[in-house]
């Protein structure tokens, strides 16, 4: 099928999956909810990237958004590893000497606060991507409706 007839569809379909990962974000989610989310978002930014030429502006646009979102989702995913790194070297035994102990205390700290604003700042570039997506879903239905026509 022609690109513009066949493209919304599988859009759609890769958007809704990550919609659902969105839904089960949140206070208590584990790691693996946001992860999924991120791995999901770059999968709707891979299928829109294949297409931007088709969609122009609406397509870059959002683009742009499903960047934001694997920035904000990668941030947090880091801060969480670097947090359990920190841990491990902290705790290594008592011969950590205590400046390095305070170094990695207030790193630790920062990491946190990353966490701590993680769902904040989700929030944030989850409703510019849902903006981006009305947009980008219209250019998607005026593509068809050209695509039908030829």
């Amino acid at each position: 099928a022609p690109a513009l007839l066949a493209a919304p569809a599988l859009l759609r379909r890769t958007r809704k999956r990550l919609h659902r990962s969105a839904r089960r974000l949140g206070k208590g989610a584990p790691p693996e909810a946001y992860h999924r989310a991120r791995i999901r978002a770059k999968h709707v930014r891979y299928a829109t990237e294949c297409v931007a030429d088709l969609y122009g502006r609406p397509a870059h646009d959002l683009i742009g958004a499903l960047k934001e979102i694997q920035d904000v989702l990668g941030r947090s995913q880091d801060a969480r590893i670097t947090i359990d790194h920190l841990d491990q070297i902290a705790h290594a035994g008592d011969k950590t000497p205590s400046g390095l102990r305070k170094a990695i205390g207030r790193i630790a700290d920062r990491e946190s606060r990353i966490l701590a604003g993680r769902d904040e700042a989700f929030g944030v570039v989850w409703a510019h991507f849902q903006k981006c997506w009305k947009r980008f879903d219209r250019a998607l239905e005026d593509g068809a409706r050209r695509g039908a026509r030829q």
